[in-house]
């Protein structure tokens, strides 16, 4: 269990615990490691954890501004500020590349030639080309930050995916993000047909890279915990719910089909809220992504509540600039400090399916409750 301790009560702590590790670990004195680590202006607080026979010591340094410093088994000097979660890192996810926008980008350049040399030609220069260009934004983002960078493409062509993928595992990338979507437009195609795709791309990538494979999905399947469990029992990793795609919008005054907002708002938040709790309700060892509705702190925090793993912020970022990550982040920091969490694992997931002592609130999917308790 984990247990929380002032650090004055450090040298208690050490009495407490030494007897039962002895040899195995060395605790320095309290006013060594203030002294060594311990900034002015901050309230330390120290504990440990213990799990399959590991004893975790940690020091943390909390600031009444938000900020968190961490000491422990990666020891940090002061000054290097960190994530809240203490077991978990913030990572930078690419944006997809696209082979549909290669082709696309073909089709433009040949136009009506019938030289099947150029546009053999061209179809190689532009893949290499984008792909080159690709790989470059990767690598730029690997020696400019010190957190992992993920990757994310979205291709046509099972032999893409692979290549792509090989191609960006040595590039460096950190994990790979697989951008799934077909629109299911057959009427003569079975739904079990839609989602074996996904299992094949993922048992082939799975096959052939080493990469920590995390898979967009949509909310867009008949049964979504089903089909979750079989990605990972493939070889996927983590989950990322959901994706947002380009969607039509009809313009009534000039009677034509046009692009509806590329963005999303905080009501998206719902479908992804009620998904992640579910889902890592149902499976505690899945790996969860919430994305799609996150535009404030307050939404970080359900996620985290309903089990999610990490938080995606995306359009939030294109709308209101990149301060919005160090509100969010002061906004969870304050937040944990108010409810007494020292680190994220201690609240994650604590409203989750499994643990909720409502669970119809995840389930029920009618208005009659609703509308029945409102004159």
């Amino acid at each position: 269990k984990q247990m929380q301790f002032a650090l004055g009560d450090l040298p208690a702590l050490c009495s407490y615990v030494l007897p039962a590790v002895g040899p195995y670990v060395t605790v320095k004195d309290p006013d060594a490691l203030l002294q060594e680590y311990g900034p002015d202006e901050c309230t330390p607080c120290f504990y440990f954890d213990i799990e399959d026979d590991v004893l975790t010591l940690r020091l943390v340094f909390r600031y009444a501004g938000g900020d968190v410093y961490y000491t422990g088994q990666n020891k940090e000097k002061p000054g290097v500020k960190r994530d809240p979660r203490a077991e978990q890192e913030t990572a930078a996810m690419v944006k997809s590349v696209f082979e549909e926008q290669m082709r696309m980008d073909v089709r433009e350049m040949t136009g009506n030639s019938d030289s099947p040399e150029e546009e053999d030609y061209l179809r190689n220069y532009v893949r290499a080309n984008t792909l080159q260009h690709y790989i470059g934004l990767v690598k730029a983002a690997k020696a400019q930050v010190s957190i992992p960078v993920i990757a994310s493409i979205n291709c046509i062509a099972d032999g893409e995916w692979v290549s792509f993928a090989k191609e960006l595992e040595q590039a460096g990338a950190d994990a790979l993000e697989l951008n799934i979507f077909a629109l299911p437009l057959d009427e003569f195609k079975e739904s079990g047909e839609t989602e074996n795709v996904y299992y094949s791309i993922v048992k082939h990538l799975r096959s052939q890279v080493r990469l920590p494979l995390i898979v967009k999905i949509s909310h867009y399947f008949t049964n979504l915990v089903t089909f979750v469990s079989k990605l990972k029992a493939y070889g996927a990793d983590a989950v990322t719910l959901f994706n947002r795609f380009y969607e039509p919008d009809i313009d009534i005054e000039r009677l034509s089909v046009g692009v509806a907002s590329v963005f999303s708002n905080p009501s998206d938040l719902r479908a992804t809220l009620r998904w992640t709790g579910i889902l890592a309700g149902k499976n505690l060892q899945l790996q969860i992504s919430a994305s799609t509705g996150v535009h404030s702190g307050e939404a970080v925090v359900k996620m985290l509540l309903a089990g999610a793993t990490t938080v995606q912020v995306c359009s939030a970022l294109y709308e209101n600039g990149m301060e919005v990550l160090g509100e969010m982040n002061r906004f969870l920091a304050s937040w944990m400090e108010s409810h007494a969490f020292c680190n994220i694992g201690q609240f994650r997931g604590k409203l989750s399916y499994a643990n909720v002592e409502n669970a119809a609130r995840y389930e029920r999917a009618q208005f009659m409750k609703y509308f029945s308790d409102r004159k």
